[in-house]
């Protein structure tokens, strides 16, 4: 019986992806670093996690609200400056010359979306 549930972790484990990869963009799981296209983007710990978040959701329309109690697990309360300079942050200066962007959705939320050519 314990040997079985051994490798079941060990096949779960197996299973977990060591990298994401969107375009020119690259998640070191393991890590946590970033690059874009093969250049270190320096996030700090709560910009890769922003960062993953997004990708994980990829395509969704999600609220301000949600991605902060998401991330910094309490509600926003109506104060959403640290959200909005680390959403500026990524975009601005860390996906660059990536193909992604994050997209604000007046009145509903960010999108994290292949940009368009």
């Amino acid at each position: 019986m314990l040997q079985a549930r051994v490798e079941a972790m060990f096949r779960n484990v197996e299973q977990i992806p060591k990298t994401i990869t969107r375009g020119l963009l690259t998640l070191k799981l393991a890590s946590r670093e970033a690059f874009v296209d093969g250049v270190d983007v320096l996030l700090t710990s709560k910009g890769y996690t922003l960062l993953q978040f997004f990708i994980q959701n990829e395509n969704s329309v999600m609220s301000a609200d949600y991605v902060y109690e998401s991330l910094w697990g309490q509600p926003m309360a109506g104060d959403s400056n640290a959200l909005d300079i680390a959403v500026l942050r990524l975009r601005k200066n860390k996906l660059s010359g990536c193909c992604y962007t994050i997209s604000t959705e007046y009145g509903n939320g960010y999108r994290f979306e292949r940009r368009e050519s």
